[in-house]
């Protein structure tokens, strides 16, 4: 191998309980994902004929973020960016008395989406208003002489995402990857802990020519219900598989094999880092 990367995989998320993730969900389409460190360290200094030196280093602090650039809209990754809860609505019947002082010409927005079987007592539909029933807006044909109406009206199910009405969830990350410029080598990299902040921006109307995305950046935590291991660390970790062979199969053959009193046979087998 001569251990260059080209990745491309899938991006999942869990919600996060006190030591265990989740139901791992697969974000979808992301084209983007970095994961980025950083330290601060502090010097101690010592001076020689007049000329101050650098003698040691102690790193103070150290952290880690990761971004990733999404093209999902999907109602769970929309409330992952703006700090909402996706909620489902079921269809029902509803009515809404609007506002006095509808005129002619006037175009009104009713609280509900997907309608049917609008009907406004004392008004006839394509005379004295029409109804867009795809975005619920009323337009007015004709004033009313009789104010305020109410309209009643039938609306289908949907996802609802409100705008920052939740705190981030603390989440885990996990990206199972191919590496194309290896054969297709599988790469492992886990994210144990960590909170992403609002987006930036919804791009919602543009002139490009690519679909619209949305970036996302989070704080990796430390994640103090793992043990500080060198294996797996308390942040996350970047697994290269290698391919199974029979040598490796042979790691788990039997290192010792003793008879115990009484005739049982005890059978050692390399340790479990994990």
């Amino acid at each position: 191998m001569s251990d260059y990367f080209y990745g491309q995989g899938k991006v999942s998320l869990a919600v996060r309980q006190p030591g265990k993730p989740l139901n791992l969900r697969w974000v979808g389409d992301v084209d983007q994902l970095t994961v980025s460190f950083a330290s601060r360290s502090q010097m101690k200094q010592q001076a020689q004929q007049g000329i101050v030196h650098n003698t040691q280093k102690h790193i103070t602090h150290q952290s880690c973020q990761v971004s990733a650039n999404f093209f999902t809209f999907s109602p769970e990754n929309i409330a992952l960016a703006v700090f909402g809860q996706s909620l489902a609505t079921k269809a029902r019947a509803a009515k809404e008395t609007l506002p006095m002082g509808l005129v002619s010409g006037g175009r009104y927005a009713l609280q509900q989406v997907n309608l049917w079987d609008v009907v406004i007592p004392g008004l006839v539909e394509g005379v004295d208003y029409r109804i867009d029933v795809n975005f619920g807006t009323l337009e007015i044909l004709k004033t009313p002489l009789v104010q305020p109406i109410t309209v009643h009206y039938k609306y289908a199910g949907g996802d609802t995402i409100p705008f920052l009405t939740n705190k981030p969830l603390e989440l885990m990350l996990r990206y199972e990857a191919v590496n194309l410029a290896e054969d297709m080598s599988p790469v492992l990299v886990e994210l144990y802990r960590l909170q992403f902040d609002v987006t930036d921006a919804l791009e919602l109307i543009n002139n490009a020519t690519t679909l619209s995305s949305f970036e996302l950046n989070a704080d990796v935590l430390l994640d103090t219900t793992r043990p500080a291991n060198d294996l797996f660390g308390q942040y996350g970790r970047y697994v290269i598989s290698r391919p199974i062979t029979h040598s490796s199969q042979g790691e788990l053959t039997p290192v010792i094999t003793t008879g115990a009193v009484g005739g049982t046979i005890t059978t050692v087998y390399p340790r479990d880092a994990s």
